[in-house]
C-alpha cells in the first residue's frame, strides 16, 4: 500500500512543561515591563508556545525573524506590520521615527512583543530592539537559540553588553515523559506499549518529530479511531523511507521505532 500525505490542518495544542516555562518568562516581562530571553533545544515547542499566545492573547504581538528582517530597517518594517501600523513606504520614510511615534500607544494598550528566532538579528538591530524596552518600557520576550548569537561575529564584549540589558534568561528544561503522554492522549493513542515507544521517541528526538509521526499516523489511520503501536510504526516506516533528505526524520530515535 502506498500513501501520499498532505500537511495536516490541526489546531491541536497541549500545554507542555515548555509552554509553562515560556508563560513564566512572559509573565516576568509584563510584570517588570522588562525584556526576557527564552532559549532551548530546537523542535521542542518554543515557537508553538509563542504562536499560541499570539492566537489567544490580544495583547501579544508575534514577530518571526527571518533573513529578510535581520537589519534595523527591515526589522522596523516587520514590527510595524506585526502591529498593523500603516506606513507609506517611500525611500525617504524614517521608519525609526514611525516606530518610536507608535511605541507609547502600544505600551498604553498593554501590548507585549514576542520575537521568535531573535538570534538572526544583526547586532545593531538587536540593540535597537532592546531600546524599545529601555526607552518606552515595551515588554519584550526574545525566543530562540542562545548559541547562534555567539557565532554572528560579535566580540565577547558586545555579546556581554547585550546580555546585560536582558532582565531574565530562561534556559528551557527538556520536555518530560508526561509531556509526550499528554500529546499522545490528544492524538488518541491507545495501549501502554504505544505510549512507551512514543515517550522513547520524544526523549531521543524532539516534540517536532513526535508531532510529525503522530500527524502522519492520524492521516494514514483516518480521522477516527485510536492510534495503536502498529499505526505509529507504519507512520515511522513511511516517513523514514527517504530519511536522508529530511533532517527531522533522519534521527536515530525515529529509526529505532521502525
Amino acid at each position: 500500500m502506498s500513501y501520499v500525505l498532505t500537511a495536516p490542518a490541526t489546531d491541536r495544542f497541549v500545554e507542555t512543561s515548555i509552554h509553562r516555562q515560556v508563560l513564566g518568562a512572559v509573565d516576568y516581562a509584563i510584570t517588570m515591563r522588562s525584556t526576557a530571553l527564552v532559549t532551548g533545544r530546537p523542535g521542542n515547542g518554543k515557537s508553538t508556545s509563542a504562536r499560541r499566545l499570539n492566537d489567544t492573547d490580544p495583547k501579544a504581538v508575534y514577530l518571526m525573524i527571518g533573513r529578510d528582517q535581520k537589519t534595523v530597517r527591515r526589522m522596523y518594517l516587520a514590527i510595524l506590520a506585526a502591529f498593523d501600523a500603516v506606513v507609506y513606504r517611500k525611500n525617504n520614510t524614517d521608519l525609526g521615527a514611525v516606530v518610536y511615534a507608535n511605541l507609547p500607544n502600544w505600551v498604553e494598550r498593554g501590548h507585549y512583543l514576542l520575537v521568535d528566532e531573535y538570534q538572526i538579528l544583526d547586532v545593531d538591530a538587536l540593540r535597537e530592539l532592546l531600546n524599545f524596552n529601555e526607552i518606552h518600557r515595551l515588554p519584550i520576550v526574545l525566543i530562540g537559540n542562545e548559541g547562534r548569537l555567539k557565532r554572528t561575529g560579535a566580540d565577547v564584549y558586545t555579546y556581554d553588553q547585550i546580555r546585560s540589558r536582558i532582565g531574565k534568561h530562561t534556559r528551557l528544561k527538556p520536555l518530560m515523559r508526561d509531556d509526550f503522554i499528554k500529546i499522545g492522549v490528544e492524538y488518541n493513542v491507545e495501549g501502554k506499549e504505544a505510549y512507551e515507544e512514543l515517550v522513547t521517541l520524544g526523549l531521543q528526538t524532539s516534540m517536532r518529530a513526535v508531532i510529525h509521526v503522530l500527524d502522519a499516523a492520524r492521516e494514514m489511520r483516518g480521522p477516527s479511531g485510536s492510534l495503536r503501536i502498529d499505526n505509529l510504526r507504519e507512520a515511522v516506516a513511511f516517513l523514514t523511507k527517504d530519511a536522508t533528505t529530511n533532517v527531522v526524520l533522519a534521527t536515530p530515535g525515529l529509526r529505532r521505532i521502525a
